[in-house]
């Protein structure tokens, strides 16, 4: 059985939207790649991925969504992930080291942007990073990175 996986798209200037619906992997990541490059082979180089209604992505769906980001820089724009929730949310933040993409604190919970942030300052404080740990017996746990030590 195929994969079932579709992506609409809605011109919303400057912004073009591309909402994901059905499963993110290797049998179909090539769409969205190949939608990608030709919105931004026609000048649309700032793009919006709406995951709502995405129920699954694996690591090839991933790499599909950070090709996109980096064709979008390439070209002058940018790549927002919108309604990021469930399994991608964990996904994101699990990976956080392997992709451009960082929860967008100015824009609504779920969103998540791959541009630089905006110059102006943000009303919420910035956090320490987090670093999770899984101990030998129980479940993973947040610390605290800690300064490299010399040696």
């Amino acid at each position: 059985m195929a994969a079932q996986f579709e992506v609409s798209i809605a011109y919303r200037p400057p912004v073009v939207l591309l909402a994901l619906t059905g499963e993110l992997d290797l049998a179909t990541a090539d769409i969205l790649v190949a939608s990608a490059k030709d919105l931004i082979g026609r000048g649309h180089a700032h793009l919006a991925l709406d995951v709502t209604d995405l129920r699954f992505c694996d690591s090839t769906g991933l790499e599909a969504m950070i090709a996109a980001s980096e064709r979008t820089a390439g070209a002058g724009g940018s790549l927002r992930l919108v309604g990021v929730r469930g399994i991608l949310q964990r996904v994101l933040e699990v990976t956080r080291l392997e992709h451009p993409f960082r929860p967008d604190l100015d824009g609504r919970p779920g969103d998540w942007s791959a541009t630089a942030p905006s110059p102006v300052p943000s009303a919420r404080p910035v956090a320490p990073p987090r670093v999770y740990a899984r101990a030998l017996v129980g479940r993973a746990r947040e610390t605290t990175p800690r300064a490299p030590s010399a040696v």
